[in-house]
């Protein structure tokens, strides 16, 4: 469905839900909603007396959009008395006779039975007694005359015998009388300037539907849009004087910055109006920020707007003093409370003169504050990669260290083999060592040439050839080794020459293990100075790991771990807090500045807003550059999203729209604001209450 289309059904909902009000007040002199004489109902033919007939059709001819209806029997209740007393009629279903009046006058009546009607679920369930459920369920495609069988349960010919057997009532306090009355359906106060808006809307839309790619507005992603998380920026400035933001709504509110809509939703006591307060604080700082920095100004007027005057009420008490707001909504709201906010900012900007001196000294206030609010952010990102870097270092050092102290137990508790062995031995003489050392080489010779069975073929064939054999080894081993043999005689260990295999293998043995014992004191030695080496080396790396441990562990003990781009609002509030009270005084001073524009600027708006064709035609002309002054002076508005067209607001005259307990309107409600808006944020319980439609289902 394209845009226009859709604006039209939201007029043709409004104009059935007119037509379905509950309770009509009769009204009186040009007020006058009702009209209960000089017409009847014969037959199924409304018959109404010509001077009637020519009174309405000058009112419709009058007034746009004209919807007149007839219902019967007239059930009303009567509350008040003397001049304060008001008529309330009840009707139980309306006919619409509107097209009765584009035709010339029937003195003989027009037939009512094919025109279009609607139940009023309400009143059958409060004057007829039928359960909502009933009452919700009744038929109306079968047309009039069936309808009204089936809700009172008895047969008749025609409308006349129903107007003149009114049912009885379920609530005495409701009066009844047997006749019609005529009724203008479409002069609902509180639908007023809302179809006023969606007309003004429909008539500026183009022939074709605008995209979001083309127009990425809020009302086009609350219209066409889906919910989505773009990836925001990572921190924001500002804070209003509140409870810091918890994780969800820094989100939204980092969000806000970029994105055209943002919708949260929560349950009530969940934060949802604090985020529209800090939401204004970060729109003060970012105004404060170009002005100072840039020396470049736009318009960035909030609207708040909910369904209700309670909302924006408690709004009020929480936004307090910190912003100027001006209050708006309805014609009462705005003559008691809109024009009096503006005439006394008017009288105070009056009686207050630029002091440039002033001006500079706030102006230097913000420029050191923001980039003090900013290195704290930055500090906080580079101290948070610090730790992490530390974190890393000490983890990896740590095992490092482990594998160092398990290295180090086994080398201190695993002493020279050599060292163990010795102490079980007993204390080695001093032997010929030259001469042992010839006698076991000669050995080691002679072992290795006695045949033996399990030699290679060739080996075995030249030991035959050679005669070699046992005999002949041992022999050769003697002569060798004599003189070797004649030096240990004379010590305690003289060497016996083997005569036999047997008696070489244990001379083999004992010559090896004398040698040993004699080099083991100089083996040990060494081994025990290497292992000293070693352990010296090793403990020596790990008091260097140790030191650079401790040093990665104060840096964790000096940060603390945290997510800098979630809890900065926390640690660093009062730093926003600060920051957005700047922006103010700056803002304030800025104001003062541009004194004379902004002056004209609120006497303009206070002309508009009483319907004055001049300041309306400057609005319309000057529009960015008026609201931009206006702004500065009531950074925030509030209203009724019902009563929203009272404000004389344009296309994009509005910077940021704040819509509260947005699931308790329909959707034609908020569009409006929307359109106006060039981001927005909308709140609202997804389990409150929905929008109760006072509609059967068959015109649901």
């Amino acid at each position: 469905m394209r845009t226009p289309e859709l604006i039209e059904a939201w007029l043709d909902y409004i104009k059935l839900e007119e037509m379905t009000a509950a309770e009509v007040e009769r009204g009186r002199g040009p007020g006058q909603r009702v009209y209960d004489e000089q017409l009847s109902i014969v037959g199924n033919q409304l018959v109404v007396e010509q001077a009637l007939w020519r009174t309405l059709k000058t009112a419709a001819t009058a007034q746009d959009q004209a919807q007149l209806a007839l219902s019967g029997p007239r059930f009303y209740l009567v509350r008040g008395k003397g001049a304060a007393q008001k008529i309330k009629y009840l009707p139980l279903f309306t006919i619409d006779v509107t097209s009765l009046l584009k035709g010339p006058y029937r003195k003989g009546g027009w037939d009512v039975t094919p025109l279009p009607f609607q139940p009023i679920v309400p009143n059958l369930v409060r004057v007829c007694g039928l359960s909502e459920a009933a009452a919700e369920r009744v038929v109306v495609s079968r047309g009039l005359l069936p309808f009204l069988e089936d809700l009172f349960n008895w047969k008749f010919q025609t409308l006349q015998e129903v107007i003149n057997q009114p049912p009885p009532r379920c609530d005495r306090r409701i009066q009844s009388r047997a006749n019609a009355y005529l009724l203008w359906a479409h002069r609902q106060p509180y639908n007023t300037q809302l179809k006023a808006q969606l007309r003004q809307l429909l008539q500026s839309s183009t022939a074709h539907d605008a995209t979001l790619e083309s127009d990425p507005s809020a009302a086009q992603h609350y219209l066409y849009g889906s919910p989505t998380r773009p990836e925001p920026p990572p921190f924001f400035y500002g804070l209003f004087p509140a409870p810091a933001p918890d994780a969800d709504q820094v989100i939204a509110l980092k969000q806000a910055q970029d994105a055209p809509l943002i919708a949260i939703c929560g349950a009530p006591g969940t934060g949802k109006t604090a985020t529209f307060l800090h939401r204004l604080a970060q729109l003060q700082v970012e105004r404060a920020a170009e002005l100072a920095f840039n020396d470049h100004d736009t318009n960035h007027l909030t609207v708040v707007a909910a369904k209700n005057n309670s909302v924006l009420t408690r709004f009020h008490q929480r936004l307090g003093e910190e912003l100027p707001c001006l209050p708006g909504g309805n014609r009462e709201t705005i003559r008691q409370s809109t024009l009096k906010a503006l005439q006394h900012r008017i009288d105070d900007l009056r009686q207050t003169a630029f002091q440039p001196e002033d001006w500079e000294a706030a102006k230097q206030q913000f420029v050191s504050q923001y980039p003090a609010v900013q290195a704290l952010m930055t500090q906080a990102l580079d101290d948070q990669r610090q730790r992490q870097q530390a974190q890393a270092t000490f983890e990896t050092l740590t095992q490092q260290i482990a594998a160092l102290d398990t290295e180090l137990a086994a080398l201190r508790s695993d002493p020279p083999t050599h060292a163990a062995d010795s102490e079980s031995q007993p204390v080695v003489p001093v032997i010929p060592v030259a001469a042992y050392r010839d006698i076991r080489l000669a050995l080691e010779e002679a072992w290795q040439a006695i045949p033996r069975t399990s030699d290679p073929l060739l080996k075995r064939s030249w030991d035959w050839l050679m005669v070699t054999n046992e005999t002949a080894v041992i022999r050769h081993l003697e002569r060798r080794i004599r003189p070797a043999v004649l030096s240990t005689l004379a010590t305690e260990h003289p060497f016996q020459l083997p005569l036999t295999f047997e008696e070489l293998s244990v001379a083999r043995q004992r010559v090896n293990d004398l040698l040993n014992q004699v080099h083991l004191p100089a083996a040990e030695a060494r081994q025990r100075e290497q292992q000293q080496r070693q352990l010296a080396a090793l403990e020596q790396e790990r008091a260097t790991l140790e030191q650079q441990r401790t040093a990665a562990q104060d840096i964790l003990n000096r940060i603390p771990e945290r997510n800098p781009e979630q809890d900065f609002c926390q640690v660093d509030r009062a730093a926003h807090v600060r920051l957005f009270q700047c922006s103010r005084v700056f803002l304030e001073q800025a104001l003062l500045k541009r004194k004379g524009r902004v002056l004209a600027a609120l006497q303009t708006y206070g002309d508009a807003l009483q319907g004055d064709e001049a300041a309306l035609s400057e609005l319309a002309a000057n529009g960015q550059q008026f609201y931009r002054d206006l702004s500065l002076a009531f950074p925030v508005m509030t209203s009724t999203v019902l009563s929203l067209n009272n404000m004389q607001l344009s296309s994009r005259a509005v910077r940021q729209a704040l819509i509260d307990e947005a699931g308790s309107m329909p959707v034609h409600q908020a569009y409006p604001l929307l359109q106006m808006a060039t981001q927005a944020i909308v709140t609202g319980d997804p389990y409150q209450v929905e929008p109760i439609l006072n509609l059967c289902e068959g015109a649901i």
